[in-house]
Parts: C-alpha cells; sequence; structure tokens
C-alpha cells in the first residue's frame, strides 16, 4: 500500500522522501524537491516519527502515516 507523495501544498512543485538516521534511530523526511529549476524551493518539510533502523515493519508504518499526513496538507 505505497502511497504517492502529493507535490508541495505552497508551490505544487515535486517533493521527494528520503530515509535518514543516527545511530540506531531512523526517520523519513518528505523534503524539497530536486535542483532543477522547477523544483520546490519552499522550506516546508515534515518528519516521520523516529523508529529502529532495523525495524522495517515499524519503517513501513512510519513511512505510510507520513505520506498520509503530508498529503493532507492544505
Amino acid at each position: 500500500m505505497d502511497k504517492k507523495v502529493k507535490p508541495c501544498p505552497s508551490c505544487g512543485n515535486e517533493v521527494t522522501m528520503v530515509r535518514r538516521w543516527e545511530g540506531n534511530d531512523s526517520c523519513y523526511w518528505v523534503i524539497k524537491g530536486g535542483r532543477e529549476k522547477n523544483q520546490c524551493r519552499c522550506r516546508i518539510y515534515m518528519e516521520s516519527d523516529i523508529f529502529d533502523y532495523d525495524d522495517v515493519l515499524e519503517g513501513e508504518k512510519c513511512k505510510q502515516k507520513l505520506i498520509t499526513m503530508w498529503n493532507r496538507r492544505v
């Protein structure tokens, strides 16, 4: 059930989802798009709950929850 991340609610340009980690803690971020001229330059981002780096199931739950929260933004 992998949902597509909607564009930036401010400018309508593409955004990117990345997984970040530090030590054993991991989370997903929705951040602005690439470095192309037409990519989102807004300083809007959203972060998932933190989960254990090795916990694949919890990571997927956090990812899906983040996508749902991001896509509901107005």
